[in-house]
């Protein structure tokens, strides 16, 4: 029985890794793969997220993951070789032929008595690397696997008092942009359950709309754009019920976002059959702008008089983000 080993720190996995070890499952010969990823405690990706990342990339494999601290470079340490000889030992056993992009391959194939093979070396296959990943995702967007790209989104919550325009600039900010947004949960919710509205669906709405967010993930395409954020629901719940439901109020501030684009009420009030807040609008801004103040939120204020400024100052503040002139 042949086996064979990839070992990387996978920081993040990409298309080249994807390719590298698609290689070698059609190598001619070869009966059992064994993928190491390699992590230390330093580095900016937790090593366990890229052991789970890279157990689903390549799941007819054996991913191993080895957290030993090791030395990276021979200078490191006179027994450089002899260490890393001892942990592949340990983590993987016998290998028979060691597969790389690296040049490290090589001098680490002899030192474990294997054969080496290169494998796109020069990067001519597919031109990428984890450093140029690291450095700009969204530019390298295409080459980072679906399971990975969650890590890189950017999320952004367009919040505000009724009729400013947030739900109209959402679908504007995702279609410009080609990816998807996060409906407001609560709209739909109370429209359902009309004048039967209860305090304790408050809380139900800040789940739903967190368990949206999260099945979102896996499909947007660089930044993800909500149409609302917790401290909003928690602000209605203020509104209502003149309280928050503790559990509620907790997950709020457990929330992330790249960003908070606020609009403030400086549009007319138009009434849609639904909106009831036309008199509280300023009241509503002020509120929302205390609770990013306080949880000390990246945020932006969009205060211009006509919508179509709106959508002007808020593409300038989305590609800002992205790094996008």
């Amino acid at each position: 029985m042949t086996t064979a080993l990839v070992l990387g720190k996978f920081m993040p996995p990409h298309m080249g890794h994807e390719y590298l070890v698609n290689f070698v499952k059609n190598y001619y010969g070869v009966d059992v793969v064994k993928v190491l990823v390699c992590s230390l405690k330093t580095e900016p990706i937790s090593g366990h997220l890229r052991y789970d990342w890279c157990k689903n990339l390549f799941p007819h494999c054996d991913v191993i993951h080895c957290d030993w601290e090791l030395p990276q470079q021979p200078e490191e340490d006179p027994n450089f070789w002899s260490i890393w000889t001892n942990a592949i030992d340990w983590f993987v056993g016998s290998v028979d032929i060691v597969f790389a992009s690296e040049e490290y391959g090589e001098p680490l194939s002899q030192a474990i008595g294997a054969r080496f093979v290169p494998v796109d070396i020069e990067r001519q296959t597919i031109p990428i690397s984890a450093t140029q990943i690291r450095e700009n995702p969204h530019i390298y967007w295409d080459f980072i696997p679906k399971f990975v790209r969650p890590y890189y989104v950017k999320k952004i919550a367009l919040v505000g008092p009724e009729s400013v325009g947030k739900s109209t600039m959402v679908q504007a900010i995702a279609n410009e942009l080609q990816t998807i947004s996060v409906p407001e949960y609560g709209r739909a919710f109370a429209n359902r359950v009309k004048n039967n509205f209860k305090f304790e669906h408050l809380a139900e709405i800040g789940r739903c709309q967190i368990a949206s967010e999260e099945a979102m993930m896996l499909n947007a395409n660089r930044i993800l754009v909500s149409d609302t954020d917790l401290n909003t629901t928690a602000t209605w719940s203020e509104a209502l019920f003149g309280k928050v439901d503790p559990w509620l109020a907790q997950i709020a501030k457990e929330q992330k976002f790249d960003l908070h684009i606020l609009f403030a009420p400086t549009v007319p009030w138009v009434q849609d059959g639904t909106r009831i807040m036309g008199d509280r609008r300023e009241w509503f801004f002020n509120r929302m702008k205390s609770y990013l103040d306080i949880q000390k939120r990246k945020y932006v204020i969009i205060d211009s008089s006509n919508f179509e400024q709106r959508r002007i100052d808020v593409n300038r503040e989305v590609f800002k983000l992205l790094k996008v002139k």
